[in-house]
């Protein structure tokens, strides 16, 4: 039979970690974005709007990627809970 073991507080401390990281890139994305829209307005015409239409297509990806990494610090954070409440159960 396989033992399984979970560190409770590091686990949870990572998710929290990540969470942090995330609205942090979260922050950083909604500035890029601000950059992104003067950057539409004094750059016109030839390949700005290629550019623009890639930079904002290369935002929302990192943003849809963050979204994903906060999801697993939350889940990360469920599984801590299910973890600690299993172990009272048996306890």
């Amino acid at each position: 039979m396989t033992t399984i073991h979970m560190e409770t507080e590091k686990v949870r401390s990572v998710a929290r970690k990540l969470d942090a990281d995330g609205a942090l890139m979260l922050s950083s994305l909604s500035q890029t974005r601000s950059s992104a829209s003067r950057l539409h307005f004094a750059w016109q015409g030839g390949d700005a709007d290629d550019f623009n239409n890639e930079l904002n297509r290369l935002i929302k990806n990192i943003e849809n990627q963050v979204i994903a990494l906060q999801n697993l610090s939350v889940r990360a954070t469920r599984e801590v809970d299910e973890w600690i409440s299993n172990d009272g159960a048996t306890s």
